[in-house]
């Protein structure tokens, strides 16, 4: 195997705490010498500058940039985390310059960054989703909605809108307000746009990784987007994450899982744009009478998710290194990817004021990560930190995020709350977080011990 002849250089195309577990777990392969990340955030490389190099004012899409910078450094593998880096085609670019790519091709990747193609695709391989329209302009989207009786429906941009292109609309008037914010806050992503029927159900995300005919599922995760606890306030890009949740131990719902990412992959064979890197698969739990479950696909993404991936890859017994070249050699067949079982909880702290403005905290110190980086038995991934003589300033949305891993989730959040009241005393003032992260979970344990 080419990683066992010299050691690697690794390209990381994410900004955030996606990228700072993906950077970490390149380092513990035995295999790679350096990362280096596009952009990149300052606490990747604290405590370890001698084996991460990062490019701050490189966008995550520079095709260009990225891909010179990449020669220059003798990178031998790029791992494209980004959706944007997706679509931009970083994965196409590396390719022709002899760079070994761990991520789908734009085409194959449209499955992300094109919703519209995605539900037409779903359609034809008869894979369980909403159901939906597509419009252009307002006029024709409402024309459409007077003929349709009132109903829970979400309006999405089809383009990518940095996971803030959906909006839960209850009437008409709902979803032509959903519309025009969408038009005036991605106008780019939602020159087309979906009106997809609300499902009723409990939503999860399950990862597998692809070599473009076969494919592992590594793990489940469910994400928490609504700003507040109890699911509330305005969506955002993921508050935090719990893993292995108990909704994915029906055996139904793994099957329809795996089904469903079959299909897909079948489909994008048929067309000639074999899917090769990791699958996110979003899906809904719909309730179908008798106590049973039917999985209904939600969305794909062509990458690991950003708070998921936080407690996927931790759990996973795979040198990421080696899952990589299987993916380019094209035959993970041989691989055995193990999920150590444990429940792991993540936590986003964020700038007060996100997801909308947060100018007023901008520059601010944030005092408790010194602290936090002294305890044991968690695990911290920075984001939007910005870091000067060893201290820690707010310089983004989302600033860093912690990961608590124990043998359930009560157990998991009793750590995690403990570690978010020294956030809570020593910056709260400038943070924000939501402290119910896994609250599905903590119920279904609660009435399982009242039974």
């Amino acid at each position: 195997m080419a990683t066992q002849e010299r050691k690697a250089v690794v390209a990381v195309t994410d900004g955030g705490g996606r990228g700072s577990v993906i950077v970490e777990a390149y380092l513990k392969s035995p295999h790679v010498e350096k990362v280096l990340v596009f952009p990149g955030n300052d606490m990747m490389a604290e405590e370890r500058s001698d084996r991460v190099a990062l490019f701050p004012g490189i966008k995550t899409s520079d095709v260009d940039q990225i891909i010179a910078l990449s020669k220059e450094n003798g990178v031998t593998h790029i791992d494209i985390c980004q959706d944007n880096a997706v679509q931009a085609g970083v994965s196409d670019a590396a390719f022709l310059h002899g760079i070994k790519v761990i991520g789908p091709t734009s085409v194959a990747g449209r499955i992300e960054w094109d919703k519209e193609y995605a539900r037409r695709l779903g359609d034809t391989a008869e894979i369980p989703q909403p159901d939906w329209v597509a419009f252009s302009t307002i006029r024709e989207a409402e024309g459409w909605l007077d003929k349709m009786p009132e109903r829970k429906m979400f309006v999405k941009a089809t383009g990518l809108a940095e996971g803030k292109g959906s909006i839960r609309a209850s009437n008409k008037q709902e979803a032509l307000d959903a519309i025009k914010r969408l038009k005036k806050e991605h106008p780019m992503a939602s020159e087309r746009f979906l009106i997809e029927k609300a499902l009723v159900g409990e939503e999860s995300s399950t990862f597998a990784v692809s070599d473009g005919t076969n494919f592992i599922v590594v793990g489940s995760a469910q994400d928490h987007k609504h700003e507040k606890d109890g699911d509330k306030g305005d969506m955002t890009g993921g508050m935090g994450a719990v893993s292995n949740p108990l909704l994915m131990r029906d055996v139904v719902l793994q099957e329809g899982t795996e089904s469903n990412i079959s299909k897909m992959l079948a489909a994008k064979r048929e067309e000639g744009n074999p899917y090769r890197g990791w699958i996110f698969h979003g899906g809904m739990a719909i309730p179908i009478g008798n106590d049973r479950l039917k999985q209904f696909l939600l969305e794909w993404n062509a990458r690991l998710g950003d708070p998921e991936a936080q407690v996927i890859l931790p759990g996973l017994n795979i040198d990421l290194l080696e899952l990589g070249d299987a993916i380019v050699d094209g035959d993970i067949s041989g691989l055995d990817i193990r999920n150590d079982g444990k429940v792991r909880v993540v936590v986003a702290v964020a700038s007060r004021g996100y997801p909308r403005s947060y100018k007023a905290v901008r520059n601010k110190e944030v005092k408790s990560l010194p602290e936090l980086r002294r305890l044991d038995g968690i695990n911290i991934y920075g984001a939007g930190i910005k870091m000067e003589e060893s201290k820690h300033y707010i310089a983004g949305g989302r600033l860093f995020y912690i990961m608590t891993e124990e043998i359930d989730v009560l157990e998991a959040r009793e750590k995690l709350s403990v570690v978010l009241e020294i956030v809570e005393g020593m910056d709260g003032e400038n943070v924000r977080f939501r402290t119910d992260i896994g609250w599905r979970d903590v119920e279904r344990l609660r009435q399982k011990s009242l039974q």
